[in-house]
């Protein structure tokens, strides 16, 4: 099987980060030695975001546009397909389109139930899971409540400790293999933080609505922020956060917070690598549904600062089990440990930047990431 097809959200949603995200897969598949393929599909209207207009659209040529520019770069520019909710495609022919979903073929669904009139013809369809704990909860409660859920042939956490006694959500009765969310490392350009450069972060408010789960609530970072707000007036640095709309702009001004919008540096992918680069190191708290569970997820977002030179100090999830902490890369469960991490890195932040790059070399590289999943799966 030397044919994988990826499926994801990047014409939908052309944020830089997103964007990154499944280049990810995309590229480091292919330089891994597979013929790649990408596939996305809406099925309702105005499903499609228009950056620069700040809209939603059922349009999906703005998105078209950056992802083809971006394929273009790795010689893809022939081999995606988008089917909009009128049935419409663009990119390949819907007869080479169709064609792509046949017994040589990987399907790797990193959205969930994409394409079920022809991903099944293939020869494996894999599940890769990227809200360990936020996707278990809701497909169990989909099952609770007598709903159809799609199967798989294989499914795939990049929660380390999902399908584990560690893991406070339910499994599903699935075997779970797992891997670290893959990280094209030679994307960016290595550089010096200045002196004076904050502690930056990327995210999003409040994306989605709270969960339910057998009285207990999941929910996202907001929940998880609350508890770090006053962080800014307990250590002598500069913070800034790129957020969604949502937040509690003025509090987190009054508390030390430079606050500006995510928006504004996720237009494009050159954007994204760009404000990275502009900072000292990342502070960033995790999902509330990741860190109530313990699923071990380490997102791929830390994994470009560190690639860029940049310390990460990022809250605990259950990663910390799976990577090196305490040089260029740090773990914490209160404002006590972020504080401490932080000050840590400050005495020495460039050559806390080194042995992130290490880490991140080693451990999250694309094409050595997937090429091992790659294996476990056709195995």
């Amino acid at each position: 099987m030397g044919r994988v097809i990826i499926t994801g959200a990047m014409i939908k949603y052309p944020w830089g980060g997103l964007i990154q995200f499944f280049l990810a897969w995309i590229i480091g598949i292919k330089k891994a030695g597979y013929d790649v393929y990408y596939v996305e599909q809406v099925e309702w209207e105005y499903a499609c975001y228009n950056v620069l207009k700040k809209e939603m659209t059922s349009n999906p040529t703005y998105g078209i546009g950056i992802i083809n520019n971006e394929l273009k770069k790795y010689g893809l520019e022939n081999k995606w397909g988008f089917v909009d909710d009128k049935g419409d495609h663009y990119g390949m022919k819907r007869k080479d389109f169709i064609g792509l979903f046949e017994k040589e073929s990987v399907f790797i669904d990193l959205q969930y139930d994409s394409f079920p009139q022809w991903s099944y013809n293939v020869g494996k369809r894999v599940y890769v899971d990227g809200e360990p704990g936020w996707n278990q909860l809701g497909i169990e409660k989909a099952i609770r409540n007598g709903e159809n859920v799609p199967s798989y042939d294989v499914y795939v956490s990049m929660g380390l400790n999902v399908g584990t006694h560690k893991f406070k959500a339910p499994n599903l009765n699935k075997k779970w293999m797992h891997t670290f969310c893959p990280v094209l490392t030679e994307v960016v350009k290595p550089s010096k933080p200045k002196n004076d450069a904050p502690f930056t972060t990327v995210m999003n408010w409040k994306a989605n609505p709270e969960v339910n789960y057998n009285g207990k609530i999941y929910g996202m970072k907001d929940l998880e922020f609350k508890k770090f707000m006053d962080l800014p007036l307990l250590v002598d640095t500069n913070f800034e956060i790129a957020v969604s709309s949502g937040a509690p702009k003025e509090l987190l001004r009054q508390k030390g917070w430079k606050v500006i919008s995510a928006d504004s540096i996720s237009g494009n992918v050159d954007q994204y690598h760009q404000y990275i680069s502009q900072s000292k190191a990342e502070f960033s708290v995790a999902k509330n549904a990741h860190v109530e569970t313990w699923g071990g997820m380490f997102l791929e977002r830390s994994g470009y600062y560190m690639a860029s030179g940049r310390a990460v100090v990022l809250q605990d999830t259950g990663w910390s089990a799976f990577l090196p902490t305490s040089k260029g890369l740090f773990a914490f469960n209160n404002i006590e440990e972020a504080k401490n991490a932080i000050e840590e890195i400050n005495k020495d932040f460039v050559r806390h930047g080194e042995w992130a790059k290490d880490i991140v070399h080693e451990f999250l590289d694309a094409p050595k990431v997937l090429k091992k999943l790659l294996q476990a799966i056709l195995t």
